[in-house]
């Protein structure tokens, strides 16, 4: 199994936009590499609350899923973990970890499955 708290990463913000879109400009992670992970308040209004990030965009730009409850502030720290679509592509090269890997890739989707007999 993979542990995630080795792959968490601190910041704290630099610009604010809204209550879900903010961005930590000294952060050099690719596009996407934290969709979907846990992103974690460690000071400001909103400490110890968690949120999931729905985009990363780059160049420490996110965007969450939900707006936080509180203001964010800049310079509010936070810890994150990187995300996890599911896939075993994602699982071999972001996390090394295809030997774990639990998922059923090439099961049909519902649409195959719901066809009429004999229609495959």
């Amino acid at each position: 199994m993979v542990n995630l708290a080795t792959y968490l990463v601190m910041g704290s913000t630099t610009t604010v936009t809204d209550g879900r879109n903010f961005c930590e400009t000294r952060k050099t992670q690719v596009a996407g590499y934290f969709d979907s992970g846990r992103l974690t308040w460690a000071s400001g209004a909103n400490s110890w609350l968690s949120m999931e990030v729905k985009t990363y965009f780059g160049a420490g730009s996110f965007q969450l899923q939900l707006p936080m409850p509180y203001a964010i502030a800049i310079e509010d720290s936070y810890s994150r973990s990187p995300g996890r679509d599911k896939a075993v592509a994602t699982c071999i090269s972001k996390f090394n970890n295809v030997v774990n890997f639990c998922g059923e890739p090439d099961v049909p989707g519902n649409d195959h499955l719901m066809k009429p007999g004999g229609a495959f």
